[in-house]
């Protein structure tokens, strides 16, 4: 994502996703898209993360310009 930030606080319990909070410097429409970005990851099983956010960047479900479902999967990489 160039010139942006994404940031996300995360645990892995028995291969899935709890306490997802997702923050950074960027925009995303509408403006609750990161927190449904959020309730969409959370306890999914870490094979699941790309499917979901594809998902949800695909169509009109999210806009985040500028960070696409590798920069998203770059982040829960780490």
């Amino acid at each position: 994502m160039r010139g942006s930030l994404i940031r996300a606080d995360f645990e892995v319990y028995e291969g899935r996703l709890s306490g997802v909070s997702i923050s950074g410097d960027f925009f995303c429409y509408p403006a609750g898209g990161i927190r449904r970005m959020e309730a969409e990851l959370e306890g999914r099983m870490i094979p699941e993360i790309r499917e979901s956010i594809e998902a949800l960047c695909s169509g009109s479900a999210l806009d985040i310009p500028g960070a696409g479902v590798e920069d998203w999967l770059a982040v829960f990489r780490r």
